[in-house]
């Protein structure tokens, strides 16, 4: 039993590594084709998302907004479960809440304004997308990055 833990808990990494880099590549081969500066932040967190609104708007504001949302919930994450809680517990856990909720929200709008850009598939792939948690994500975004654009 204990090496069937053992062998999860290199596998569960290993596996989360393996979709980053899949989504990263996806990421850039996508903005390479929509001639989208800034592929390089594939590969770091959160700014990711600030290159999957790029890709899927043009506007500055909404390409930092989303990157900012999640910073903004992690912020207030740590203000409730650590040492520093200015904010009451349920202001701030209810404010970090809605702003994640947005946050997300957002993020699903992008993926499925890029999913309908290079698929014929959008719904389909942002249904599967919600209800596998965004475990899929990576892949789909791996496997429609050399279609052609829709439009």
């Amino acid at each position: 039993m204990q090496y069937i833990i053992m062998l999860l808990l290199l596998l569960i990494p290993l596996g989360a590594i393996a979709l980053y880099v899949l989504q990263a590549l996806g990421l850039i081969a996508i903005a390479k084709k929509q001639n989208v500066d800034g592929g390089w932040m594939a590969f770091i967190p959160i700014l990711n998302l600030g290159l999957m609104a790029k890709i899927a708007y043009d506007n500055k504001y909404i390409q930092w907004g989303l990157p900012l949302a999640f910073f903004l919930t992690m912020n207030f994450t740590y203000e409730v479960n650590g040492v520093k809680n200015y904010y009451g517990p349920i202001i701030a856990g209810g404010l970090g809440s809605l702003i994640g909720l947005v946050a997300a929200i957002l993020t699903l709008i992008c993926l499925y304004k890029i999913y309908q850009t290079l698929s014929d598939k959008a719904v389909l792939m942002l249904v599967f997308s919600i209800l596998s948690f965004g475990l899929l994500i990576p892949i789909f975004l791996f496997m429609i990055r050399n279609n052609e654009l829709k439009y």
